[in-house]
C-alpha cells in the first residue's frame, strides 16, 4: 500500500515526497521543492550501539583482509569509512572493538550518548518526519548527473539546508494524539519522550505543517507500517558519533 501525503508527489514511493514552492528573497524568486521524508526506527540504546559497532568492526576487518595496499575501496556509510581508516592505521582499536577488549569497551560506553536501558526495559520506537526545502535547480542538476539514486540524497540535502526533524513516539504502532503534539508545539517544546524536534528554536508554523501532513497520511498503524524501517541508519549515526568522540584529541 502506497502512502499518500496530500499535495505532495512521491519521489521514492513511501520514502520521499515533494511539492513545488517558491522563496522570495531581496526581490528574487527562487523555485524550491518542499521535501518530506517519513522514517520509523527503534531508538538506539547503549547495548545495541556496542553490538552494532562490534559487528561493523568485524566486517571492516574482513574487508581489509582482502584489500591490496593502495587499492581504493567503496564505502556504504561514514561509519564504515571511519572503521576502515582505523584499521589501516597503527592503532589496535579495530581489533579491540571486535574482540570486546575490556578497557576499550569501558571507553566506548563512556562516549555513547544513547540511553542505557534497565533490565527488562525495551527501547522506544519512533516515527520521524524530515521536512524542509531544497532548491529545485540543485535537484535538477544532481538528477541530470545521476547523483540521486535513493532517498539518502534527500536526507543529506535537508541536513545541509537546516531541515527540521520531528520524532513522534510510537505506542503499539500508533502516533500520539494530535492534540498532545499541538500542545507541545504551542508551548515551544522540543525535547520530550513524546515528541522530539532537532531545532530548539523551530518554527511553529513549520511544525504544524508537519503535523497536518503526518496526521492526514499516517493516522493508522497499517499506514505507519508502510514507512521504511531506518533503525540501522540510526544505529550507524549513533556509532559514528561514539567513534568521533573517542577519536577526538584530549587536551
Amino acid at each position: 500500500m502506497a502512502i499518500e501525503f496530500p499535495g505532495y508527489e512521491p519521489v521514492f514511493e513511501n520514502e520521499v515526497y515533494a511539492k513545488d514552492a517558491t522563496v522570495i528573497e531581496d526581490g528574487k524568486v527562487t523555485p524550491v521543492k518542499m521535501i518530506l521524508i517519513p522514517k520509523r526506527y527503534v531508538e538506539p540504546d547503549e547495548d545495541s550501539v556496542i553490538k552494532h559497532l562490534q559487528a561493523r568492526a568485524e566486517q571492516a576487518a574482513e574487508r581489509l583482509s582482502f584489500i591490496l595496499p593502495g587499492q581504493r575501496m567503496q564505502v556504504e556509510s561514514k561509519l564504515e569509512m571511519i572503521l576502515l581508516k582505523i584499521g589501516r592505521g597503527q592503532s589496535p582499536l579495530l581489533t579491540h572493538l571486535r574482540t570486546g577488549h575490556e578497557e576499550c569497551m569501558a571507553f566506548v560506553r563512556e562516549n555513547i550518548t544513547a540511553p542505557k536501558l534497565e533490565k527488562g526495559e525495551s527501547p522506544d520506537k519512533y516515527l520521524r518526519i524530515e521536512y524542509g526545502m531544497v532548491p529545485t535547480l540543485l535537484i535538477e542538476k544532481n538528477q541530470a548527473a545521476g547523483a540521486i539514486q535513493n532517498a539518502g540524497w534527500y536526507s543529506l540535502a535537508l541536513s545541509k539546508f537546516s531541515g527540521i526533524n520531528m520524532d513522534l513516539l510510537l505506542a503499539d504502532g500508533v502516533i500520539p494524539a494530535r492534540v498532545e503534539i499541538e500542545r507541545h508545539i504551542a508551548n515551544g517544546t522540543y525535547g520530550t519522550r513524546l515528541m522530539k524536534i532537532n531545532q530548539p528554536r523551530y518554527s511553529p508554523e513549520e511544525a504544524r505543517l508537519i503535523v497536518e501532513a503526518t496526521y492526514t497520511a499516517l493516522a493508522k498503524p497499517e499506514q505507519i507500517a508502510q514507512v521504511k524501517d531506518s533503525s540501522t541508519e540510526m544505529l550507524n549515526s549513533a556509532a559514528e558519533e561514539t567513534l568521533e568522540k573517542m577519536l577526538k584529541p584530549r587536551n
